[in-house]
């Protein structure tokens, strides 16, 4: 039996006070990994914590994206900790191929933008300037630890590169939001 695609799934994963929201938009597998790491399922994280997810999809669909992460989203289905909404078509915007931020230290020399993901990933070439790379998320995978850190913070990667660079200083009392 052949294994299905999780691209295109929207999910409701389980957050602190309630469930976020996030669309698989691109997965890399062994047949397209480039020789490279299996990161697996590209989640796009939709801004806001709901008790219970929309049901609405459309709604979720118009909510601004937080940030985008690989995860391991069979063992999180496996063990609960999100849970499959709808099965809808990618939007445009989403199915392009996404930018991250590739590198990193407090000196944004030291930072790099790649497009794509597996086999089709390329590096970008010529001036990037520091709101690019402040702009892309961070090419990284992560458990429902990670996604809660995000959602916990309100880690977009402006926010995010602003706490790598120094540039601000995250209070992990003060800055919580739950």
């Amino acid at each position: 039996m052949a294994r299905r695609s999780p691209v295109g799934g929207l999910y409701a994963f389980r957050i602190g006070p309630g469930e976020a929201c996030g669309l698989c938009t691109h997965e890399v597998t062994a047949d397209n990994d480039g020789g490279g790491p299996r990161f697996g399922p590209l989640v796009r994280f939709f801004r806001g914590i709901d008790a219970r997810a929309p049901e609405d999809t459309d709604a979720i669909l118009s909510r601004p994206v937080l940030t985008s992460l690989f995860v391991p989203l069979g063992s999180m289905l496996w063990h609960k900790q999100a849970r499959k909404l709808a099965k809808v078509t990618v939007p445009p915007a989403l199915a392009q191929p996404p930018v991250f931020r590739v590198g990193g230290s407090a000196d944004p020399a030291h930072y790099f933008l790649v497009r794509g993901v597996g086999d089709e990933q390329v590096i970008l070439e010529g001036p990037i300037s520091r709101d690019e790379i402040a702009a892309a998320p961070e090419e990284a995978l992560g458990g429902i630890g990670v996604v809660e850190r995000y959602y916990r913070f309100d880690l977009t990667p402006e926010r995010a590169y602003a706490f790598e660079t120094g540039e601000a200083v995250l209070d992990e009392e003060r800055d919580a939001l739950f």
